[in-house]
């Protein structure tokens, strides 16, 4: 919507048979479905549904519902077998209790989950508005460039922590040594990643 408002997304409506277009779209995907034993159930109407639509964003629309509507369909199915190690079950008694946890311990993470969606968002907006899809494009591929690294540093840190206090607990200052001169080479190889992408990345990629 935000597209077809700053003009940067041109609609070409037309009169269109819903009925016969949602035939030809279940003929597309069936493919997709088998693959997935997934077997899509039709009752379409016989006579003719006639709409003005765009055709080509219609069969966006309807190609992003239906590959949604695949991964969904797939993980229940999956996870509903009870022969499975991880598989769907009754709710425990303490779970209410145990959700309650949750929720009071990780409210922090959600506020920070939205505060990071909502600046994309009117970032992604302010950027559509002044210099239309390729800005977007461009500041979304930067965007994840750097949640890429970021997801990396914080990797580290992550898989480091336990075995520098476990080390630090042991009192084994040749075992820290070596993990903090690891950390250091792998850090660096980081940045110089970096580095090379930021200043010479059409020389090298």
């Amino acid at each position: 919507m935000s597209k077809l408002n700053s003009g940067n997304l041109k609609a070409t409506f037309e009169t269109l048979d819903i009925v016969l277009y949602l035939s030809q779209l279940t003929d597309e995907f069936s493919p997709a479905l088998a693959e997935k034993e997934l077997e899509p159930e039709t009752d379409f109407p016989e006579e003719a549904v006639l709409i003005r639509c765009d055709s080509t964003l219609l069969w966006r629309v309807f190609e992003n519902l239906i590959g949604n509507i695949c991964v969904v369909a797939f993980g229940l199915f999956f996870y509903s077998n009870q022969d499975h190690e991880i598989c769907f079950t009754k709710a425990h008694k303490q779970f209410p209790a145990l959700m309650r946890q949750v929720f009071r311990y990780g409210r922090m993470q959600v506020i920070t989950s939205l505060a990071i969606s909502l600046s994309s968002y009117i970032s992604n907006q302010v950027s559509l508005r002044i210099g239309g899809e390729e800005i977007v494009a461009a500041v979304t591929i930067v965007s994840n460039i750097t949640f890429m690294f970021m997801n990396s540093f914080f990797g580290l840190i992550g898989s480091i922590s336990p075995i520098i206090s476990y080390a630090y607990g042991e009192k084994n200052a040749k075992k820290l040594a070596r993990i903090w001169r690891q950390a250091l080479i792998l850090v660096t190889g980081l940045i110089v990643i970096i580095i090379c992408i930021i200043f010479f990345g059409r020389t090298f990629f």
